[in-house]
């Protein structure tokens, strides 16, 4: 499978988008995602739905697709989890349980908010893997654009965990979107396309090596888009790890879309 990388979008505290990032130069006031992303969602959308509104604004605006019409994947290792503590908090508190917030609550929320902020009736799908959940978020939309259809946008996503659920230190939030096609894009505000990612592998261990635990699910699975987004940043060629250091899994293929046998 190949996909060609339109756009990209990304947004960690401190970091607006891709340069800000690349450069390694915090941008004072953006510790909060782009509000202008974030008009069109409903009041009161969480973290997670505003982090995956800005970078999906981002990777349509660099790319021209826009985002009535590319095929949705999001993928987040936990959700809404945040909300969900803020609703346990309720119910052991007053008893009474927002039932805004509890809308907010579910895995979707994000891929759904989206849609109909945008007037998408395309397809939207959520997913968590958790460490390998930005590689299978790659997977199902290179998988989707195999089977023909509109550009996809993979945004990968996760807030911080909940101190209650996790304390002491915690994984910042990170998000990033790719748009992806099929070919370079079309259309009158179409933009050459960045790279090429093929060659999408989970590592096989040997066959006389005895099968490993897998891992436990780290904090901030989120964060292993992170080497291919600065590739892409970078222009950089070859085979970028899709997984976290401390489970080093899956892999994908970067290339110049300008080379032989991108199209």
């Amino acid at each position: 499978m190949r996909a060609h990388v339109l756009g990209v979008g990304l947004w960690m505290p401190g970091f607006p988008d891709v340069a800000a990032w690349a450069s390694g130069r915090r941008t004072d006031g953006a510790n909060e995602p782009n509000a202008a992303a974030q008009a069109k969602m409903r009041r009161r959308a969480s973290l997670l739905v505003n982090m995956v509104a800005d970078v999906a604004a981002q990777a349509s605006a660099q790319s021209g697709v826009p985002l009535s019409r590319a095929r949705i994947v999001v993928g987040s290792a936990f959700g809404e989890l945040a909300t969900m503590i803020e609703m346990l908090d309720e119910r052991e508190g007053d008893g009474v349980l927002s039932p805004l917030r509890f809308q907010n609550s579910v895995h979707n929320a994000a891929a759904g908010q989206l849609s109909i902020a945008h007037k998408n009736r395309a397809s939207a799908t959520s997913l968590a893997a958790g460490n390998d959940t930005a590689a299978i978020v790659l997977l199902e939309a290179m998988t989707l654009l195999a089977l023909g259809g509109d550009e996809v946008l993979a945004v990968v996503a996760d807030e911080p965990l909940p101190q209650s659920i996790r304390p002491g230190a915690s994984a910042p939030a990170v998000a990033a979107a790719l748009l992806l096609g099929a070919g370079s894009g079309v259309g009158p505000d179409a933009r050459p396309a960045l790279a090429v990612l093929e060659g999408l592998r989970q590592a096989e261990a040997p066959s006389d090596t005895p099968a490993a635990e897998p891992p436990l699910e780290i904090d901030g699975p989120a964060s292993a888009i992170l080497p291919l987004v600065a590739a892409l940043a970078r222009g950089q060629s070859g085979r970028v790890t899709l997984s976290p250091a401390e489970a080093p899994r899956w892999s994908i293929e970067v290339r110049d879309a300008r080379g032989p046998g991108s199209a």
